[in-house]
Formats: C-alpha cells, sequence, structure tokens
C-alpha cells in the first residue's frame, strides 16, 4: 500500500516538475519573441544599410566647416551635427538634429550643405511612418552658421512645407542598396534644393523639391519619367550654382543600367530634357 502511495506520488511530483518545465520554456519563449521583435527593425536596417553609406556628410562657407553624421551609439540611429568655426581646428560640442528616438524609431543618411550663414541638413526617418521600415525625407535648416536650427521638416506631410501628394517615403528592406535611400541637398544662397528617389507611386521615381525661402516651404515635383514595368530610377546627386541646378541618377530604362542627368537654368523651377551619359557601350551592366 505504502509502495503504491509512494509511486503515486512520485508520478505526481514529476507531473508537477514536467508542468512547471514547460511553463519556464514557454516564458523563455515569450520573452525571446518579444525581444527578437524589440530589435528586429533594427536588425533588418543594419542588414539594409551597411557600408557604403553617406554615414558622414561635410559642407564649408567660408573659414566655417560643418558636418552631421549618423550614430547609434546612444541606443538608436540619431542624426549628429558639428561645427568648426576656425577652419577645422577646434569643434563645437555635437548635437542632436532629430527628435530623440525611442523603440525601432531611425534617423539616417544624412546630406548637408552650407551657403553664407545658411546650413541645410536632409535625413531619412522612420519616425511618424505607418511601418517601421517606412521611411521618409527630413530636412532641418540653421541660417546663423549652425548656431541654432529650425523646425524639422518632413517633406512628405501635409503642412506650411507641403510636397508633392505621395513624394518620399521608400521602404527599406534588404533588396534595396543603400545608395538609394538618400536625399541629397544643394543651396545657393536661401534657394535650396533636394533629389531622391522614392517608390511611393509603386515604382521608383527620383523626385525633386525646391525651396526659395530657405527650406521653410517646399514645392516638388517627379523629375525623372513616370516608370512603369521594372523601371527603376535611384541613387541621385545635385549641385547648384548660380540659378543653375543640376541632377543626376542611375536607370535601366534602356534595358541596363545606366547614369542620367538634368540641368534646370532658373533656380529648379523647369528642367531640360533627360540625357544619357553614356551612349556607346560601357557603364553598368543590368
Amino acid at each position: 500500500m505504502r509502495s503504491d502511495l509512494h509511486q503515486k506520488s512520485t508520478i505526481r511530483t514529476n507531473t508537477s516538475i514536467q508542468h512547471s518545465f514547460a511553463i519556464v520554456i514557454i516564458i523563455l519563449a515569450v520573452t525571446a519573441s518579444l525581444l527578437v521583435g524589440a530589435y528586429d527593425t533594427q536588425t533588418q536596417f543594419v542588414k539594409a544599410v551597411r557600408p557604403p553609406w553617406p554615414a558622414v556628410s561635410m559642407a564649408v562657407s567660408n573659414s566655417n566647416l560643418y558636418i552631421a553624421w549618423m550614430n547609434n551609439d546612444t541606443g538608436h540611429w540619431n542624426v549628429f551635427f558639428a561645427k568648426s568655426a576656425d577652419g577645422g581646428k577646434t569643434f563645437s560640442k555635437s548635437i542632436i538634429l532629430n527628435v530623440l528616438n525611442t523603440g525601432n524609431t531611425i534617423n539616417a543618411n544624412t546630406h548637408i550643405s552650407a551657403s553664407g550663414n545658411n546650413v541645410y541638413v536632409t535625413w531619412w526617418t522612420n519616425q511618424k511612418a505607418s511601418s517601421d521600415l517606412v521611411f521618409s525625407p527630413s530636412f532641418r535648416a540653421s541660417n546663423d552658421n549652425g548656431s541654432t536650427f529650425g523646425n524639422i521638416v518632413m517633406l512628405n506631410k501635409n503642412g506650411s512645407a507641403t510636397v508633392a501628394p505621395g513624394a518620399g517615403a521608400p521602404i527599406v528592406t534588404s533588396n534595396v542598396p543603400p545608395t538609394i535611400v538618400g536625399s541629397p541637398t544643394a543651396s545657393v544662397g536661401n534657394n535650396v534644393y533636394l533629389a531622391w528617389p522614392s517608390n511611393s507611386t509603386g515604382h521608383w521615381n527620383v523626385f525633386f523639391a525646391k525651396s526659395a525661402d530657405g527650406g521653410k516651404t517646399f514645392k516638388a515635383f517627379i523629375l525623372s519619367s513616370p516608370n512603369t514595368g521594372k523601371v527603376v530610377d535611384f541613387g541621385t546627386n545635385i549641385v547648384a550654382s548660380g540659378n543653375d541646378v543640376y541632377v543626376n541618377w542611375w536607370t535601366n530604362k534602356s534595358g541596363r543600367f545606366e547614369p542620367v542627368f538634368r540641368a534646370s537654368n532658373d533656380n529648379g523651377t523647369t528642367f531640360g530634357n533627360i540625357i544619357r551619359l553614356n551612349s556607346t557601350p560601357g557603364g553598368v551592366s543590368k
């Protein structure tokens, strides 16, 4: 009798241990799942945006040197800015230009330009996106040699800095080259110009935005020919001088990837025809 009671007691004890062990396993699995979810966007971002990326950007105006870069040493990806007023001998204490990040928010791929007392910085963020992997171009301006900056302007949001509907917000995945995701900027005085690729229309197009008031308001339009099928436009670059604005990018419209160019001679109001820069064999194969 005692043997039977002892055996039943042992069975109950073993069953209890198994149940407890199973509960522990479930708790660990749920915890691991939550932890993986919390860092999933950051991990995907690191995999998608890896060297070479435009991590550090510089601009000069007179003896003033300005630098902007992305950094995650706070535990989140932020945009930092520093200035030198003595030709790079000494630098001011760096500041964070974006809203301090929490959760899966990422700010990355900085670009900077300067003209006179004006400094303009752009970067990409998923700060207010519908998905952690949807990024939009952001902009911030200084009119006192980088001592202070105005409000952050989201270039595809409604408001005083409205840009054409649908402009911006490409989706970052491991299949999107990091050089695609950026909005290079150029400036002449209070005129600010930006060019960036976006697949918000369902196809990769090049968008262009201009501001004549130091970045307070913008107007934008598609600079590339509206795409269909598998045509891709990406990898923008932009420079400006006087009334002239020059933009180039890569496209596979001819069946292979090659660089193309478009120029404006009236401060970005209108642009000439798209010019293929390598009409003879060469370039990059598709």
